[in-house]
């Protein structure tokens, strides 16, 4: 199952840190093992559920995500250079660009033949405070893990880091992309 993940979502080999890299592939295993949704759902799960129609999947929206924070790590790294000396964290920006949505699997429950629905664990806890547990529960660096946790309206409680910001600041403009497109914005 490894493998395919890596398959389907080959931006996770742009992690540098083995261990990071690794609990990344684990909080996908332990989240598909903890629902009823299988690797090969992650195409097919809508990214998001706030309108009706949305024809983007989950996986597309994570992968386009992550391909745009790495575009914007690796600018802003080479723009500071010698100006400030500021730097994102290349793993932090790319591990938390890969997991923000991670706690969707465990939101929304899968239907056979139908529309996913909000699952008991959604009712009570929203994607990003559930996917940054997951990624706690891995061992994830702190900073990995408030990048998911401040990727969505729980963020606005708490002071962001650069590389939570980072990653705040491409799914949102994504989402609003989408939205704009689809006339719902």
């Amino acid at each position: 199952m490894q493998s395919k993940l890596l398959e389907i979502f080959p931006e996770i080999n742009w992690i540098k840190n083995e261990e990071i890299k690794q609990a990344v592939i684990e909080c996908h295993m332990y989240v598909l093992s903890k629902t009823n949704w299988e690797l090969e759902d992650y195409d097919k799960m809508p990214f998001i559920k706030s309108f009706a129609g949305c024809p983007v999947s989950c996986l597309h929206h994570n992968r386009v995500v992550t391909r745009m924070c790495k575009m914007i790590l690796e600018e802003y790294n080479q723009s500071y250079i010698d100006n400030g000396d500021y730097k994102l964290d290349h793993d932090t920006v790319i591990a938390g660009a890969i997991l923000h949505d991670i706690g969707k699997f465990l939101e929304w429950e899968k239907v056979e033949g139908g529309p996913s629905i909000k699952s008991q664990n959604g009712a009570l806890l929203r994607h990003p405070v559930s996917g940054a547990i997951v990624a706690a529960l891995h061992k994830l660096p702190d900073g990995v893990i408030h990048c998911i946790f401040a990727h969505s309206t729980e963020g606005n409680t708490t002071k962001r880091s650069p590389e939570a910001m980072v990653v705040w600041k491409i799914d949102e403009l994504n989402f609003d992309c989408i939205r704009s497109a689809m006339g719902k914005l």
